[in-house]
């Protein structure tokens, strides 16, 4: 009787241990539930926190690409003095004659069409025929022979330019200014390289007579409602370059694009859609509405756009260049006659009280000055004024990697010939 007891009892027992074990591994399960519910929930925030840290924009990632971008603007800028302190040391090369570049492209024509240039009539603003342009309104250039000279020279890099080239390139409205210093740089690197020997062409640009001039641009200002230069009134209502106006109502805000002004870029539309380029922005409309502004999808009613003033116009002195023959080199050919207005690669937005025009500047002379000035390819209240100049090849050669090699000579009256072969 005794040994069936303790049986039971035993069998209680194990009956009562298996309950308490069951009750256990599903208290100790819960508790594992919670415990990775509550990992899971730690994860997240530390996840959100990390990326936050790393994404947000003043995050890891962007401080580490801030970084990146301003050492390389730094390197940059220390690449530029060098340069700068090099050429100076051969300054003598200067407006040197040039003989022995031939350029040697592939090809010997180009054309440009007239959804680059925004050319879409024959004749000018002022009722002109423009010569060179076909009954597709696209515009051929040829290659022509040149009188060379030295732009710089640091010992490695020689800079040659070219007089104004005979045909013209003519710009207009939105695409002409969007497009117009690629269309200049495309034309002469076609035209005026020989990229087998190591020789590249470009159009010259605005920041290369900056460069070489110490009028200071950045004290150009103007009267709001005066396009030229005028230090005769006060500086209250005086709008310098560099600084910035802000426009409402029915002003409308131009492509963030639009400020890379000495860069480039070209962008094209193809049946309103976004083709080509390296950039992006909204399709431009350039129509002269009611109220004789541009008319935009972009921006309208109460909201405001900011314009920052990137035009000068100045007209120089011989004095006001870091060497002499710079003067020449700008304003006269190789027999001292005056050259032909041409381009330079630089876009300007050009500010008045209530409106504003964005156009290309340009080198001309006119009544005896010789001055950088610019012309407002989209001007308020109208479709486009178009504008017919010549081009300035400028080529660049590395002497230490290029084909070529240079010797100089200085004859009796002390002018410089340079001779590439």
């Amino acid at each position: 009787m005794k040994e069936k007891r303790k049986t039971l009892d035993k069998k209680e027992e194990n009956l009562k241990f298996k309950k308490i074990s069951k009750k256990q591994k599903w208290q100790e399960r819960g508790i594992t539930l919670i415990a990775l519910v509550i990992t899971i929930i730690i994860l997240l925030i530390l996840t959100g926190v990390t990326l936050n840290i790393a994404l947000s924009d003043n995050g890891l990632f962007s401080k580490t690409k801030k970084a990146a971008e301003d050492y390389k603007e730094a390197q940059n800028e220390e690449e530029e003095s060098i340069r700068q302190i090099s050429t100076q040391l051969y300054s003598e090369y200067v407006g040197a004659i040039v003989e022995g570049y031939s350029p040697a492209s592939s090809k010997d024509t180009v054309k440009i069409e007239k959804t680059t240039s925004g050319l879409d009539s024959k004749t000018d603003n002022e009722g002109n025929t423009i010569e060179g342009v076909g009954e597709d309104f696209s515009q051929t250039f040829t290659a022509e022979d040149m009188n060379w000279r030295v732009w710089d020279f640091d010992g490695n890099i020689l800079r040659i330019i070219g007089e104004p080239t005979t045909s013209k390139l003519t710009l207009k409205g939105a695409a002409g200014y969007n497009n117009g210093v690629w269309a200049m740089d495309y034309i002469c690197k076609t035209l005026y390289s020989d990229e087998e020997k190591g020789a590249i062409a470009t159009n010259l640009k605005r920041t290369d007579i900056q460069k070489v001039s110490t009028y200071d641009y950045t004290q150009y200002k103007h009267q709001p409602n005066d396009y030229f230069e005028d230090t005769t009134k006060g500086d209250e209502s005086s709008i310098y370059f560099g600084a910035t106006k802000t426009y409402s109502g029915d002003n409308v805000q131009y492509p963030d694009m639009w400020n890379d002004n000495d860069k480039d870029w070209t962008y094209k539309y193809k049946d309103g859609n976004r083709t080509g380029g390296d950039k992006e922005c909204e399709k431009w409309e350039v129509i002269g509405n009611s109220n004789g502004q541009m008319s935009n999808k972009m921006n309208t009613g109460d909201e405001k756009t900011e314009f920052k003033q990137s035009y000068y116009y100045h007209d120089y002195n011989k004095n006001e260049f870091i060497k002499s023959a710079y003067y020449d080199l700008i304003f006269k050919n190789k027999d001292d006659s005056d050259v032909e207005t041409y381009w330079l690669g630089g876009r300007y937005v050009h500010l008045y009280e209530n409106s504003y025009d964005f156009g290309v500047q340009f080198v001309s002379i006119s009544d005896g000055k010789y001055r950088v000035h610019g012309f407002p390819c989209v001007k308020i209240g109208t479709d486009g004024q178009s504008s017919n100049r010549a081009l300035r090849p400028i080529v660049s050669i590395n002497l230490m990697s290029s084909k070529y090699t240079m010797t100089s000579e200085t004859n009796a009256d002390g002018k410089m010939t340079i001779t590439l072969s």
